[in-house]
């Protein structure tokens, strides 16, 4: 034996062993320390992962001896504190310590703290550390180089047992030698930083290094945080076809709606919504490098529909409304068990559809009109029923059974950079909303909405009435289209806004299927009351009756209905604590609803119209 083996044998270290440690520089990249135009210094920033190339093993100990250039990045730069490096997140059980072996060769040891769990290193490479080397006055036309002698500089401490066992087969993947700004990495500088998902919305984004100059050609792709599964991070980006422009400074992509997953095997599994984006570059199937996370507000997302184009591109087509079944209307039929179904306290289902169905039409004129008579005709397009979603832990649900395909082009003003754009629509034609039957009946409310409550019907309906015209999920909590269950009780803004540029659009489309007209003849007028700057009082009207609503109803001791010209045409006293019905035979007008309450008068106006 060696001078060298004998010390192993003295420390109890067992020499040789089947295993076989494969060493490799992942993520090598330049960074300046400031802006490109100024910068003098920079750092050169790199990854060194660990795998197995036959059988699981347990690290002990791994070191490591990298040689460099001098002319480069100087001598002695562990001790000219020009290097720094921390563990990787798998190898916190260890310690880290550097040092200059030589002039020009910087060692890292990686050694597992006394009583702590070694890691297994299998045959997926899992990152032991990370460097970074200052370097002033940097050569960006240069070319840099980092290499293993891998006979001499890798030493590599396997755990079996009670035994410590140094393996002879270390293996360095490959040395690095490389044009420098070639590694330079992806920065974005400029980009809008507000958007609408599945309007044909261009994000536009400026910056540097977009292109992939190392020559293994990796795709170019932008990732977007998954709006449909907020509580879960994930990303999700855009097909092919949706970019519309990549260059090495520049690239115009489409914000989608109907979007893949990383790996490109789920569609129309997510979408964009508010939080970050990236762009990264990916080869065969593994990222290789990324820019920093910047942050984007997706304010709302409408649907689209996956298509491809001639030349096999796979894109994304939006959605529009057009005629229904009769003129320029989408008649609403509701089931027959859906139309008897009562909640525990005896209050309809389709009752509290309806308001919902009202507040839409009140808020932004939406052309869906309940008939009760076409189910039997078989006369609509869209069915409420009762059944189990396939979630089945879901209130409801919503799905277009069919569309109309078109190869109609419109013109969207999407807020683009070259808004507005002209491009090709499908329009919704047939639509289900579900309610769970699996849900018990007593815990259904189908009479209040304030305070709503997870299974209020009328919430629950508001929200998949939202989904039956085009309109999808948001990441924003206090938003009526948020993909969780959440409190909102009104049409909120975000949801506003993406019904009207639904509707805009569709009323100005000239596709063969008919033009979308609105409904200014809604049967419903709503009022929002404030008493003492927290109560809330609902008012709405239907079938002849006005309903009024209020978790404090009860500070409301009478209401009474007068004209515009201050004649008294009703008085009723309140009797419920939350809840009344007051038939009312006068419509068609404007009346002044009073409420008579322990802290004063109140009163506002009710708008009444067929």
């Amino acid at each position: 034996m060696n001078s060298y083996e004998e010390d192993l044998v003295a420390s109890n270290i067992s020499i040789g062993s089947s295993e076989c440690a494969q060493y490799t520089i992942r993520n090598l990249e330049v960074i300046p320390s400031n802006d490109f135009q100024n910068s003098t210094s920079f750092y050169v920033e790199f990854d060194i992962d660990i795998r197995s190339l036959q059988n699981i093993f347990k690290l002990r100990k791994s070191e490591i001896t990298m040689e460099y250039s001098t002319s480069l990045l100087g001598e002695n730069i562990v001790g000219s504190n020009n290097i720094t490096a921390t563990l990787g997140g798998d190898f916190q059980n260890y310690t880290l310590g550097l040092f200059d072996a030589e002039p020009n060769k910087v060692t890292v040891n990686i050694e597992k703290i006394i009583g702590e769990v070694a890691v297994d290193v299998n045959t997926f490479q899992a990152n032991i550390y990370h460097a970074s080397i200052f370097i002033q006055n940097f050569d960006l036309a240069g070319v840099l180089g980092l290499s293993v002698n891998e006979n001499f500089d890798l030493t590599t401490l396997i755990e079996e047992g009670e035994d410590v066992i140094e393996i002879e087969c270390n293996e360095y993947n490959e040395d690095i030698t490389i044009s420098v700004n070639n590694l330079l990495p992806i920065t974005i500088e400029e980009y809008n930083q507000e958007v609408y998902a599945g309007t044909k919305t261009l994000l536009t984004i400026e910056g540097e290094n977009f292109l992939d100059n190392t020559g293994s050609f990796a795709a170019v792709e932008v990732w977007f945080t998954n709006a449909e599964n907020a509580d879960i991070f994930e990303w999700v980006k855009p097909y092919a076809g949706d970019y519309l422009l990549i260059s090495d400074d520049l690239i115009q992509v489409y914000v989608p709606s109907y979007a893949l997953d990383i790996n490109g095997s789920n569609q129309n599994k997510e979408y964009a919504g508010s939080g970050v984006f990236k762009i990264v570059h990916r080869l065969n199937g593994a990222t290789i490098e990324e820019s920093d996370e910047k942050e984007i507000t997706v304010t709302y997302a409408v649907r689209n529909r996956f298509y491809q184009t001639i030349n096999g591109s796979s894109s994304t087509q939006p959605v529009m409304l057009t005629t229904g079944v009769t003129d320029n209307e989408y008649v609403v039929a509701f089931s027959p068990d859906f139309a008897l179904k009562q909640d525990a306290n005896g209050f309809y289902f389709k009752d509290a559809f309806g308001r919902a169905l009202n507040s839409w039409c009140n808020t932004t004129n939406l052309n869906f009109v309940i008939d009760e008579n076409a189910y039997q005709s078989g006369n609509f397009d869209l069915l409420v029923e009762l059944g189990i979603p396939q979630n089945s832990s879901a209130l409801a649900s919503t799905s277009i059974s069919s569309f109309i395909e078109s190869n109609c082009a419109i013109s969207l003003d999407n807020g683009s950079i070259n808004h507005p754009e002209i491009h090709e629509v499908d329009f919704i034609d047939d639509v289900i909303i579900t309610f769970n039957d699996n849900i018990a009946l007593s815990l259904w409310d189908a009479k209040s909405l304030v305070p709503a409550t997870l299974y209020s019907v009328e919430q629950v309906a508001l929200h998949e009435l939202g989904h039956s015209h085009g309109l999808l999920h948001t990441n924003h909590s206090e938003e009526l289209m948020y993909y969780a269950a959440n409190s909102a009780t009104t049409i909120t803004s975000e949801s506003v806004s993406a019904s009207n540029y639904l509707q805009n659009h569709s009323q100005t489309q000239l596709c063969l299927d008919g033009v979308y007209q609105a409904n200014s003849n809604c049967t419903t007028g709503t009022i929002d009351l404030k008493l003492n700057g927290f109560v809330s009082i609902k008012t709405t009207y239907i079938d002849q009756e006005i309903i009024v609503e209020s978790k404090d109803l009860r500070q409301v001791s009478q209401v009474q209905i007068f004209d515009t010209n201050v004649m008294l045409l009703k008085s009723v006293k309140n009797v419920e604590s939350d809840y009344m019905i007051i038939p009312f035979h006068n419509v068609n007008g404007v009346f002044i609803i009073s409420f008579t309450t322990d802290f004063g008068v109140y009163s506002d106006k009710l708008f009444i119209a067929n």
